[in-house]
């Protein structure tokens, strides 16, 4: 992370933030609720077994937000029964079976007392319609999660989570209820049944029930913690997106600065290149100057030493000053880049031409030796004097060639001077070797 850019770390801090916020929220709070007593506007019946055959009897009032079964229960019927049934849907309808949702909520808080001859449990039953197992035809196929306590041994209230409720054995088996579909379910509940014990023996009863309260949270738990991860995932892959973004403009910014300070660099070079060519070129014929030759000497570009060999032939123009005189300076200046170009269209890339000064040239041959440099030196005489020059003028050029010995750059040089000073007396226009220290 860019300690720079403190965005992503602000963004962290928010989200460890909003997390510990929700979380807190969450524990203490986002609670609903969903509450039943007497005075709910919800159909409620007293029900019993003479539905089935029996002769128990039960009745039902309300005192306040009391609501009051009397059950005389008879042990004509095998499974005898009293209870307060509250439903929430009309089996009736054709059309689809709409109950309530309990399924949000985790608890169940019961103001439920008995009273009764003998000691005896209180069964409590969530009815749940679902139409893979349930028909309109028959309430029994209407799944039974069941909870049944003793009164007595109880708090008053009662809390119950809802996952402490089951579903009745004999109903999984009565109506071959596949395994997928043997747990409890609390999203569809058709109706809510308060009922004596399943084991009541004969006698009085009275169940006094005062409140019914169902407690969840708006959220549930494991939701909240995936709307937590899912948030986390989304802010790390808006992270990585935007950073993957930010890397590639930021590569791309480098890459065009980095053709900028090539540009640049090139152009740099060029302005160096020229500024080179200022100093050790001449203008005139694009030749090494006489400093650019020394330059090459000191730095060692042109290897001067026994083994390898390192020639020159020193080189006048013949006359040159009467050129001037006779057809002006700028003839004269064309016969000097003339010159120049003879000279170095027809030698060797490694043999460098230098304007000494004046009509004067030097050219240096490394690698080279006396007789070797004597012909380069014969060759370029017969070609100067064979070449067409401006206004037609005649054009000779006299030679002092010479081979580096143990001797200063300063020394060598004066050799080929003197030879060259030499073949100028003997009447120009001729090739002088100077045998002097060149082994």
């Amino acid at each position: 992370m860019d300690l720079e850019n403190k965005k992503p770390l602000k963004v962290i801090i928010l989200l460890l933030i909003g997390t510990a916020l929700l979380l807190v929220l969450h524990r203490y709070g986002m609670n609903t609720s969903f509450v039943i007593d007497g005075n709910s506007d919800i159909q409620i019946d007293p029900v019993d077994d003479r539905l089935s055959g029996g002769v128990s009897q039960s009745s039902l009032t309300r005192e306040g937000e009391k609501l009051i079964l009397d059950c005389e229960l008879s042990r004509e019927y095998q499974w005898p029964y009293c209870e307060i049934n509250i439903t929430f849907t009309d089996l009736t309808n054709e059309g689809d079976i709409k109950g309530i949702n309990l399924s949000n909520y985790s608890k169940i808080g019961l103001w439920i007392s008995y009273e009764s001859e003998a000691t005896s449990t209180i069964r409590f039953h969530l009815r749940n319609f679902n139409p893979n197992y349930s028909t309109l035809s028959d309430p029994n196929t209407i799944k039974y999660n069941t909870f049944e306590w003793v009164a007595e041994k109880q708090d008053y209230p009662i809390w119950v989570p809802l996952s402490s409720f089951r579903v009745a054995n004999w109903w999984i088996v009565e109506n071959n209820i596949e395994i997928e579909y043997m747990g409890n379910e609390f999203t569809n509940v058709h109706s809510i049944e308060i009922a004596t014990g399943s084991a009541a023996s004969a006698g009085h009863y009275r169940l006094v029930v005062e409140r019914i309260e169902f407690q969840g949270k708006l959220i549930k738990q494991n939701h909240l913690y995936l709307f937590i991860v899912v948030v986390w995932m989304l802010s790390g892959i808006i992270y990585i997106l935007f950073w993957i973004v930010s890397y590639k403009k930021a590569l791309s910014a480098a890459r065009y600065r980095e053709r900028e300070l090539e540009a640049i660099n090139r152009l740099l070079n060029v302005k160096s290149q020229e500024l080179e060519n200022k100093i050790t070129r001449d203008p005139l014929t694009g030749a090494l100057n006489r400093e650019g030759l020394q330059k090459l000497f000191i730095e060692g570009a042109i290897k001067a030493n026994r083994t390898d060999g390192l020639c020159i032939a020193f080189m006048d123009i013949d006359h040159f000053k009467k050129i001037n005189d006779t057809y002006g300076h700028a003839i004269g200046d064309d016969v000097l880049k003339e010159f120049s170009r003879v000279v170095s269209e027809n030698t060797r890339s490694t043999e460098l031409l230098a304007r000494w000064g004046g009509e004067e040239f030097i050219l240096a041959c490394p690698n080279c030796n006396l007789l070797e440099i004597t012909a380069i030196a014969e060759k370029l005489r017969r070609m100067i004097e064979a070449n067409e020059w401006p206004e037609g003028i005649s054009v000779t050029c006299s030679f002092g060639v010479a081979q580096m010995g143990e001797e200063s750059t300063e020394d060598f040089i004066e050799r080929a001077d003197k030879a060259l000073y030499s073949a100028k007396a003997q009447g120009r226009n001729r090739v002088v070797i100077s045998k002097g220290a060149h082994w």
